[in-house]
């Protein structure tokens, strides 16, 4: 599948920001966040994760 634009593209599953460089989230009891995209976007990021989740966070880990 290629993406090429944001928001919901199946169930709880979403791309945010740019289409061109996306984060992808998967929304659940536990939000998790797959290819956290670059620094430059996050702002952009921010706005779209907190759009979805509200006051929720995702699930992170340090590795």
């Amino acid at each position: 599948m290629i993406i090429q634009k944001t928001g919901k593209i199946g169930d709880d599953l979403y791309v945010i920001g740019s289409a061109a460089i996306p984060v992808y989230l998967l929304d659940g009891p536990v939000p998790v966040l797959f290819d956290a995209g670059l620094t430059a976007g996050a702002f952009v990021y921010e706005a779209g994760i907190k759009e979805i989740l509200g006051e929720r966070d995702p699930e992170h880990k340090k590795y």
